[in-house]
């Protein structure tokens, strides 16, 4: 397992946020087929996202 940190840009009218996230790199047993998210529901009944598998790669990021 590698450790990686992902960048999310949020673009909004006139205003640009950035946001680094830690993630797992977890390896694949093949590339994937398709892009794919997981997402768990918190406390306040919120999705977040626990996963993204992207097209291609051979390995998924996996979000604590």
């Amino acid at each position: 397992m590698v450790f990686n940190r992902m960048v999310f840009n949020r673009v909004s009218p006139g205003k640009v946020a950035s946001f680094r996230v830690k993630c797992s790199l977890v390896p694949l047993g093949e590339k994937a087929k398709t892009t794919e998210k997981k997402y768990v529901l918190n406390a306040a009944n919120e999705q977040v996202m626990q996963e993204i598998v992207f097209r291609g790669d051979s390995a998924k990021h996996v979000f604590p």
